[in-house]
């Protein structure tokens, strides 16, 4: 056993005592909270009954959004598969449980302690271990490698932060990621990335990304029914989506600016995390314009709309005639702008979109999005956009383009893991009960 495993189960243990806190507001989210602890430490319960089992690892929403598409030609070509899904959070568990059946079990992912990773793979003993996205967990690598378990990355992708800390631990990277047998990276700039820590030429394939295969999930009878809750008939309406800390407080300003001269205009700001709902009401409190939150029980004509569930923001994307996406003002990353440009809505985002950092160069390129800086700029912007409809119209087409003909990942990935999903793969006998 090398060094860095020596040291990394200790380290991991210190860093769950300040996870702690994290872990009790999961729980609390969770209306299952004994299965989520009893599953993070590996006690899987598998239900399903298959010959052969696939893995499939989304850490949160977004994770499980992308691999929808993959997982239901899986079921098409594969019918006698079973599927295990597993994600980190009660959210992605919400979103990943419509997914469920007789041949689809949803669990939670393990602690990365070797005698979690262990017990859940004993449990699920899966033919192929597919994490999606950028889950490079020591332990379960390590462990499904000794069991001879083919594990690998769908979807791969590394942000700028990330790649960071991975810089200093590179000769570790460098023993860890050969382990893989497989990485099927969304862009350019991740095959390089993953490339570059030491994983080799063979097991990299630059395959696209699997979120331009998301079908529309808005849902259009709760979009006529939101239209009428809110009075939006008649109005131009601003989408804000997936703000973060900074960011509302700037989009107040410019939209205090708009409404005199579009009085018809409402904002829908939607923070990010709705845990910060009382922050940005007491930010929308500040102006003058009338609010309400959308979890309230009450019809009106507000002049904002506090976005404050989960789940509804695909629906509000379907109202608006413009859209600014969040996280990109600040150095975040960017949110996913593939669900409003497939809504054919065009788009305002800030300069830091490193998370996305293709497909909002795609869409810039293409004329389906607009780079913004400030207030100032977001205000220019916003102003011409919402003053020529049929502009900020055809812009929304232009981003449609973009996602449409990009779309087709997840099916490349299926045929490129084959080989994996057809294996008679047999467990290591002798890690079956260590």
């Amino acid at each position: 056993m090398s060094l860095f495993y020596l040291l990394y189960e200790p380290l991991l243990a210190i860093f769950g005592l300040f996870y702690l806190p994290h872990l009790i507001l999961r729980l609390k989210q969770a209306p299952d909270h004994r299965r989520l602890l009893r599953e993070r430490w590996g006690h899987v319960e598998l239900k399903i009954k298959a010959a052969r089992i696939i893995w499939i690892h989304a850490v949160s929403v977004g994770e499980v959004m992308a691999a929808k598409e993959f997982i239901r030609l899986l079921q098409m070509m594969h019918p006698e598969t079973g599927i295990v899904i597993s994600t980190t959070t009660p959210t992605g568990q919400k979103v990943a449980q419509p997914l469920a059946g007789p041949m689809v079990q949803v669990v939670y992912f393990p602690f990365d302690f070797s005698s979690s990773v262990k017990r859940a793979l004993q449990s699920i003993r899966p033919a192929c271990l597919i994490m999606m996205e950028t889950e490079i967990w020591p332990n379960i690598i390590r462990w499904a490698e000794k069991m001879n378990i083919p594990i690998g990355i769908m979807n791969g992708r590394i942000s700028d932060r990330a790649f960071r800390r991975y810089q200093w631990v590179k000769h570790w990277m460098g023993q860890l990621l050969p382990k893989l047998a497989f990485c099927l990276v969304s862009n350019k700039k991740d095959q390089e990335r993953f490339l570059s820590l030491g994983l080799p030429a063979s097991k990299v394939q630059l395959t696209g990304n699997m979120k331009f295969d998301i079908e529309g999930v808005r849902n259009p009878i709760q979009v006529e029914r939101l239209k009428a809750r809110w009075q939006f008939e008649g109005k131009q309406v601003w989408v804000a989506g997936s703000t973060h800390e900074g960011e509302e407080a700037l989009v107040l300003k410019v939209f205090s600016r708009l409404k005199p001269a579009v009085p018809n205009l409402v904002l829908v700001l939607a923070p990010r995390h709705p845990e910060r709902t009382a922050q940005v009401k007491q930010l929308t409190a500040q102006t003058k314009y009338h609010f309400a939150l959308a979890d309230e029980k009450v019809d009106a004509s507000p002049d904002i709309v506090i976005l404050n569930v989960m789940g509804e923001l695909s629906n509000y994307f379907g109202l608006a005639d413009l859209v600014f996406m969040g996280g990109s003002l600040i150095e975040h990353g960017g949110q996913n702008p593939i669900e409003p440009a497939r809504e054919r809505k065009g788009i305002l985002h800030g300069p830091h979109v490193s998370n996305f950092q293709s497909v909002y160069e795609q869409l810039d390129r293409a004329g389906g999005a607009v780079m913004i800086h400030d207030e100032e700029t977001m205000y220019s912007q916003a102003e011409a956009m919402l003053h020529n409809r049929e502009a900020v119209q055809t812009m929304g087409l232009y981003a449609f383009g973009v996602v449409e003909a990009l779309k087709g990942a997840s099916l490349r990935n299926l045929r490129l893991l084959e080989p994996w999903l057809n294996s008679s793969h047999v467990m290591n006998e002798s890690m079956r009960e260590r």
